[in-house]
């Protein structure tokens, strides 16, 4: 189990919340950040209010600061959006 999982992407919506859930759920991190360059609406919204262990960061440039968050942690699982979770799944070619 990680420590934290950081996670970038230029947005976050429902299918993203719901791969940090589950991921969660499985064990496979105590906390979650998230750098978007917009915010979360609707469902999306609606379902990180009851997962207090996921904090979103709003920034202009999601990687940059991505980058220096991990820069003082151990233990961190480090990845895009589109890579992590159900949206990983869903791109995958096999």
């Amino acid at each position: 189990m990680y420590d934290v999982a950081i996670l970038y992407g230029r947005k976050f919506g429902l299918v993203d919340a719901r791969g940090i859930k589950k991921s969660f759920d499985d064990g496979f991190a105590k906390r979650y950040i998230v750098f978007t360059a917009f915010p979360p609406m609707g469902s999306a919204k609606d379902l990180l209010k009851e997962m207090d262990y996921c904090e979103i960061k709003l920034t202009t440039n999601p990687l940059k600061d991505a980058k220096k968050c991990k820069k003082g942690l151990n233990d961190v699982y480090f990845s895009q959006l589109d890579e992590f979770g159900e949206r990983g799944i869903d791109k995958d070619v096999c």
